[in-house]
């Protein structure tokens, strides 16, 4: 089947030949199936001659990630993230039928009133994306280049006249990448030897200046920590070019080898701080860097292989310091491990209790497992009461919390938590 395709925006800056165009349409109207380098939503073309933006001179952009055209779920692939009952073995065009698990996932949000919530993403048709989300992360995209952070960077917008979900129109986006593998910063993920992931591992574990034997889990953990220091300091830039809202797992990172740096990939829920009123900049930017630690404490509990290892081992290298160091670059003379001390007190009894029953979980239905993780509502007010003291230091973002400081916060998490986990809370700050 062939899909009719309406482009709505393109970069107009962008070097790039008229035939790589040509291709890139080709796939997202499925004249020619897009190529699905990892189960999802995105496809992955690389681009016979590289292309290049007037924004960055010397950077040349090798691949096209193409997002909303389609879905591929093959079935038992370890990888796939994708939740979904219909399997198949080879790609399938973008679908009107709700991903229903999008409405599952819940998380910590700021409503608009400034108060926290726990809320859940809006409704996404499966495999596809609407077409004002691709227009968020093409703006996105495009904001990001003029500020130079390292990002994907745009080159076009396409609306599907024939797709609709419920009522507006489906697109797909379609942004360059320096970087010409299509895997992402997974670094405890490292691929079988020989194979072309396992040489890519390798060579981010050198640019990262990890290192051992990748395959040790204890070296994959000090990957973590160092890519934990860069994702802090490209959440940094991001906030100081005026952003907020990004999911900081390392599904959502890519590496650049040529030059050794993270590279935002995932852009079409971010929005922009100048957008909100100005009480809520600072609670936006407070909730960035909570869920930035919660993604790592989450990553932690799931990683099975390093049971053995003690947690005082695991405290030697410590990915929430390093995030932190990397947001708060102007504070690295500071220790922060005191900061951080009450995240682990919190996180540990749930790591125990997923070691100690690791052997009958495997029997346990989805949300069983998930009810052994820490709270992710006490975990993110308790690194915003952490956190807050030093963003309220740093020059440059302060301002974003104007009307903001520890009582109000305070407050605010009290309203949001309940009586019994507020005091939970204080005894963890004690």
């Amino acid at each position: 089947m062939t899909l009719e395709i309406e482009v709505t925006h393109r970069y107009a800056e962008v070097r790039i030949d008229a035939a790589s165009i040509e291709a890139i349409l080709e796939r997202v109207s499925w004249r020619t199936v897009p190529t699905f380098a990892r189960p999802g939503r995105s496809a992955w073309y690389v681009l016979p001659r590289p292309a290049a933006y007037p924004g960055r001179p010397g950077v040349e952009y090798r691949a096209a990630k193409l997002k909303g055209v389609g879905a591929w779920n093959p079935p038992d692939d370890p990888r796939s993230e994708v939740q979904w009952s219909e399997h198949a073995a080879s790609p399938r065009p973008p679908s009107t039928a709700e991903y229903t698990s999008t409405a599952l996932l819940r998380h910590v949000g700021v409503s608009r009133d400034g108060e926290f919530a726990e809320v859940t993403s809006s409704p996404a048709p499966y495999g596809g994306i609407l077409h004002e989300r691709a227009l968020l992360e093409f703006d996105n995209a495009t904001s990001l280049l003029e500020h130079v952070v390292p990002s994907i960077a745009p080159l076009l917008v396409v609306r599907y006249p024939e797709l609709n979900f419920r009522d507006r129109p489906m697109g797909a986006v379609v942004s360059l990448s320096p970087e010409e593998q299509p895997f992402r910063a997974h670094v405890d993920d490292v691929g079988a030897p020989g194979s072309t992931k396992r040489e890519f591992i390798e060579e981010v574990y050198r640019a990262l200046e990890v290192a051992g034997d990748p395959e040790i889990p204890i070296v994959q953990w000090r990957a973590v920590a160092a890519v934990a220091r860069r994702a802090g300091a490209l959440l940094r830039a991001f906030a100081e070019a005026g952003h907020y809202r990004y999911s900081m797992q390392l599904e959502n990172f890519q590496f650049d080898r040529v030059r050794s740096e993270l590279i935002l990939t995932d852009l079409d829920s971010s929005q922009k701080l100048d957008e909100l009123p100005a009480e809520l900049q600072g609670l936006e930017l407070l909730r960035d860097l909570s869920a930035g630690l919660h993604k790592l404490a989450w990553r932690l509990h799931y990683f099975g292989t390093l049971d053995p290892w003690s947690i005082e081992r695991l405290q030697r290298t410590d990915p929430f310091v390093e995030f932190l160091r990397g947001y708060f670059a102007e504070f690295n003379s500071l220790d922060l491990t005191p900061v951080v001390a009450p995240l682990w007190r919190l996180m540990v009894p749930h790591l125990f209790q997923r070691r100690r029953l690791m052997a009958v979980m495997a029997g346990w239905e989805r949300e069983r497992i998930r009810s052994y993780e820490v709270d992710p509502p006490l975990f993110c007010s308790l690194a915003m009461v952490l956190t807050f003291p030093l963003l309220d230091a740093t020059p440059s973002l302060a301002r974003r919390c104007a009307g903001l400081d520890r009582s109000i916060l305070a407050q605010k998490i009290q309203r949001f938590l309940g009586p019994q986990s507020s005091d939970y809370l204080a005894f963890l700050l004690r």
